[in-house]
């Protein structure tokens, strides 16, 4: 039976329709990453499907529509329009503003500004510009598109641009939906080869774009091994002969692996490069090496220093990997040595910042400023560390607790500005900050030091002892050498002598009652101890008892040799000597 409608609801349909658009659009669609060219490609008249398709039978509005769905969930977008036999491309971002289309309407949804395009103020030629020249701008302004879309018939200008974006730059996600299912020709089988083709009128594409610029796709792809469990060794059990089965019930017993009660400390020395190396001599000449031996037999504690400076010279500590390198060594040590003068040290870049690996920027970007030098990263590196272990609650309620845990690990030295006096013009740069800006924030870091109270001596007194090997160096250490002499003794006492256990140093390991592989030895006995000798004499020990089962098996073989080349006794005759029966020679082998 006929219906009758009214305008009234018509309208209500068609406010309907807009909003169900709307909704699945910003539901249904994820989100397009990085910058989208789109250019909804048009031909000059209004080209029909033969059948009625899912989206009507006008292409261009077809065109226009995927464009626009597109552009609603794209990050950073530029949208064009393209059309007519002159190759213009109309931009769409004014003309959807409504700064030319006359209203003063704000905003509109998706298929008002659709219609408005394709029939109540169709764009002009006039209005934009060739596509040889939009090219041509982007190539000066070195405009790179992560997505390039274009719905519609294919312009061979664009496809030049994408293949050389693809050859210069990196590879772009480009796709074309052709509408029509025409192609394009000898182009497309040419030149198309950095392009994703999708025919018909489809919107597959729109969802096909979101995910090929999500790199959450390739994270899971990447870890598929994991979500999957795929990761796990396949163990294979192989027949076994019987004296395989024999040798491994021998060998079922446990082995008693001894505990070692040996500890490492790690004792970071941070200053800055050109002015500090008389001070470092010092700390790694004298001073650590004789805190090693009192901490190997008081506390059994190996110490371990961790100088940077050692065969590294100064213009390879200024790459990203030297600043990596310093800031995973700091996050991960026990004591800090700090030497301040009065330079303030390299001031990375911020590109070299952002060249580090994620967890080490997550880290640094919690107290980062622009403009810290390395000095003052690693000081807050180790600060961060130490805030760690203490609870959250005393953090939260106690700022004793944390200045406590602060100085028990951070032991800050300031240098007296007067030594530089002696100091001739030719050094005095490799002393004396020459930057102004880096004069405040070196005296910033220094009153940072001095509230967070790890100052152990302020303004110890230096002089200048002349040039030593091509480098300035200062004298006059005795007062440095004796605070941190102490500052080290008792905090080594603090750390680590309460926690001696007195179980562990009256274990007596139980070796086993069968002879044991030299390779299980070395993993099981010589591994424990390894912490506590320094590799040189663990590679001494090792080559020592690879030597001893050798020549074990050497003594055995000619054991067995003498014995097959030993006479048996006869009657009235006597057993030949070993001696005699093996000769000189391999008499000597035992000797």
């Amino acid at each position: 039976r006929p219906c009758k409608y009214t305008p009234s609801t018509l309208d209500s349909y068609r406010k309907a329709l807009e909003t169900a658009i709307e909704i699945s659009i910003r539901n249904n669609l994820p989100p397009i990453r990085g910058r989208t060219l789109i250019i909804c490609s048009v031909p000059m008249a209004n080209v029909r499907h033969t059948k009625p398709v899912r989206f009507g039978d006008d292409l261009r509005v077809i065109s226009v529509l995927l464009g626009l769905m597109c552009a609603r969930v794209c990050e950073a977008k530029t949208v064009y329009l393209a059309g007519g036999s002159s190759n213009h491309l109309i931009p769409l971002e004014s003309f959807l503003s409504n700064r030319d289309a006359g209203t003063s309407k704000p905003s509109e949804n998706l298929l008002e500004s659709v219609h408005r395009i394709n029939y109540s103020h169709r764009p002009s030629v006039e209005e934009g510009l060739p596509v040889q020249q939009v090219v041509q701008n982007f190539y000066a302004i070195r405009q790179q598109f992560d997505t390039v879309f274009v719905a519609g018939p294919m312009l061979p200008e664009v496809v030049n641009y994408v293949s050389n974006c693809c050859r210069h730059w990196g590879r772009v996600n480009a796709v074309w939906n052709d509408l029509s299912g025409h192609g394009t020709g000898k182009l497309e089988s040419q030149s198309m080869k950095d392009w994703v083709i999708m025919r018909g009128t489809t919107d597959i594409v729109l969802r096909y774009l979101a995910e090929a610029s999500d790199t959450g796709l390739l994270e899971r792809v990447e870890r598929i091994d994991e979500l999957y469990d795929l990761d796990r060794p396949v163990r294979v059990q192989l027949p076994t002969t019987e004296s395989q089965q024999t040798e491994a019930s021998l060998g079922s017993g446990s082995i008693e692996r001894p505990i070692s009660e040996w500890r490492c400390c790690r004792v970071f020395i941070s200053s800055t490069f050109r002015d500090m190396h008389a001070e470092r001599d010092l700390i790694c000449g004298t001073i650590l090496p004789s805190l090693r031996a009192y901490a190997a037999r008081e506390l059994r504690v190996h110490v371990n220093e961790v100088d940077l400076r050692w065969g590294v010279p100064e213009p390879v500590t200024r790459s990203p990997l030297a600043l990596q390198m310093c800031l995973e060594q700091a996050a991960n040590t026990d004591i800090l040595v700090l030497l301040v003068g009065n330079r303030y040290g390299w001031v990375p870049k911020r590109g070299q910042i952002n060249s580090l690996p994620t967890p080490v920027l997550n880290h640094l970007n919690k107290f980062y400023i622009s403009g810290m030098s390395v000095t003052e990263m690693e000081y807050h590196t180790v600060k961060q560390a130490i805030l760690r272990r203490v609870p959250a609650h005393l953090r939260r309620s106690s700022s004793r607790e944390v200045n406590e845990a602060l100085r028990q690990h951070v032991f800050a030295f300031i240098r007296d500005p007067a030594a530089l006096r002696e100091i001739p013009e030719t050094y005095i740069t490799d002393f004396e900050e020459q930057n102004e800006a880096k004069r405040q924030r070196l005296e910033s870091f220094k009153q940072i030091l001095k509230d967070d109270g790890v100052v152990v001596c302020d303004n110890y007194p230096a002089w200048f002892n002349g040039v030593i090997a091509d480098r300035p160096v200062m004298a006059n250490l005795g007062k440095l050498g004796h605070e941190l002499t102490d500052s080290l003794h008792q905090a080594l006492n603090t750390l680590f002598k309460d926690s001696v256990s007195s179980l562990l140093e009256m274990r007596i390991p139980q070796l086993p009652h069968r002879a044991t592989d030299y390779r299980t030895f070395l993993h099981t006995f010589v591994e424990p101890i390894a912490c506590a000798i320094s590799p040189r004499q663990l590679l001494q020990v090792e080559r020592a008892i690879l030597e001893m089962d050798s020549r074990g098996k050497q003594c055995h073989k000619i054991r067995l040799l003498a014995a097959q080349r030993v006479i048996p006794p006869s009657s009235g005759t006597q057993r030949a000597p070993l001696s005699h029966s093996l000769g000189d020679n391999t008499s000597e082998h035992f000797f």
